[in-house]
């Protein structure tokens, strides 16, 4: 799972590498296709920066490299091979309208490390950024696209921001495998996205929220683990699906959610400000949580709360105060 397209490229050669597939049976080699390349697409040394418009091209960059790239055509692949670095004067990546791209490497520095717009069906894997002087990946308006292995760290906005970005509204994308650490935003802010998915997040030690999603309905989190920010992990979107969320160390909640129609389940919140805060919305079920050694347990101070209700196992120890209830 850890395996990209850089692990297919001969970055001396400018080739793809021979590929075989060897079946076994019964510890047992039964047979084996011929070791040969499996792609015949051009792969091309792009240590310039500048526009690429060659599409089903696969641009490399061998080197460390001052300049900003833009993927100004459909099918555009850009990788930086591993130990190499693109330091942007202004976004490193950049793309707006452009669909079926992929990119993969490390970019540091100027405003955004990678900044995608109105991007479709595009894969960004294996992506190192940071120090940048905004967010490390900026993601707006972009529909059914693949963001996975992503470190986002020590840049001065988010580490990565998911927004609608000129009244299209991003969906459908799915975010798997992210860290976003030390940056001086949050983690992952997103803003007006709907439909997205998820999962084994772990965000730490930002200025702001781990994660907060404001306003789009119909996302889902899976396997979030959030540590030491001022606020862990944060839904205001309807029909959120929240499902194994860890929070510990927040300053201030460590789950906190407001809104409606939503599921939360298997929550495990340690010694935050707040371990679990129900702002608002209703009919919502919360299920198999646990708050601990927080200021406070459980905060409820929805308005309203009908149909709201927990299930499953509460436990609930060892807080400054366990429950709260306002505004009920």
């Amino acid at each position: 799972q850890d395996k990209g397209l850089t692990d297919l490229i001969d970055f001396a050669n400018l080739a793809f590498l021979a590929n075989s597939v060897t079946v076994s049976a019964d510890g047992n080699d039964v047979t084996s296709s011929p070791s040969e390349a499996w792609w015949t697409n051009p792969v091309v040394e792009s240590n310039a920066g500048g526009s690429l418009t060659t599409a089903s091209t696969v641009h490399v960059v061998t080197a460390d490299v001052n300049a900003d790239y833009t993927l100004d055509a459909d099918g555009v692949v850009l990788v930086v091979e591993p130990g190499s670095t693109i330091t942007a004067v202004d976004s490193a990546i950049a793309s707006t309208g452009f669909d079926h791209l992929w990119i993969e490497g490390a970019v540091a520095g100027g405003t955004n490390g990678v900044r995608l717009v109105q991007a479709r069906f595009s894969v960004v894997r294996r992506l190192l950024v940071n120090n940048a002087g905004d967010d490390g990946l900026f993601v707006g308006d972009c529909f059914d696209s693949r963001f996975s292995l992503i470190e986002a760290t020590n840049n001065a906005g988010n580490g990565i921001f998911v927004r609608e970005d000129g009244g299209l509204g991003a969906g459908g994308n799915r975010l798997t495998r992210v860290i976003a650490s030390n940056n001086g935003g949050r983690g992952i802010n997103m803003l007006n996205a709907s439909g997205d998915h998820l999962s084994e997040i772990t965000v730490t030690s930002n200025a702001l929220n781990g994660v907060l999603q404001l306003n789009g309905p119909n996302n889902t989190f899976a396997a979030v683990t959030a540590a030491g920010n001022i606020s862990g992990f944060a839904n205001a979107g309807a029909a959120a699906k929240v499902f194994a969320v860890t929070t510990a160390n927040s300053t201030q909640s460590g789950v906190a959610l407001a809104a409606t129609d939503g599921i939360a389940t298997a929550i495990a919140s340690t010694n935050n400000g707040t371990g679990f805060d129900h702002l608002s919305g209703s009919n919502s079920v919360f299920a198999d949580l646990t708050s601990s050694d927080n200021d406070i347990g459980i905060s409820l101070s929805s308005t309203p709360t009908f149909a709201t209700r927990f299930t499953g196992i509460l436990q609930i120890g060892n807080n400054g105060t366990d429950c709260t209830l306002s505004n009920g």
